[in-house]
């Protein structure tokens, strides 16, 4: 991969990790399965689901309520789940 894709892919990443915590008030690092949050894109949304689930007393909220999924989340406007092209590869 070469350097700009390496920093795009960085970027997509940090802005994801960064919104999570913004919006929940939880730091990833404290997080159950912070390693593979860290690497989400490499997750089906089942799976990022499940592991959001799991943190569901530390984000001070269920992840699958209306108010979590809704408009402000990073995948309803901004992500295309999966994410695709060639540096999520």
């Amino acid at each position: 991969m070469n350097k700009q894709k390496q920093k795009q892919k960085q970027a997509g990443i940090k802005g994801f990790l960064g919104w999570l915590e913004e919006y929940s008030g939880a730091r990833v690092e404290d997080l159950t399965n912070k390693t593979k949050l860290h690497a989400y894109y490499e997750l089906d949304f089942s799976e990022l689901l499940a592991i959001l689930k799991k943190n569901k007393c530390k984000l001070g909220e269920d992840p699958t309520s209306r108010r979590f999924m809704g408009d402000s989340a990073p995948w309803s406007t901004r992500i295309r789940w999966p994410p695709c092209g060639p540096f999520w590869r």
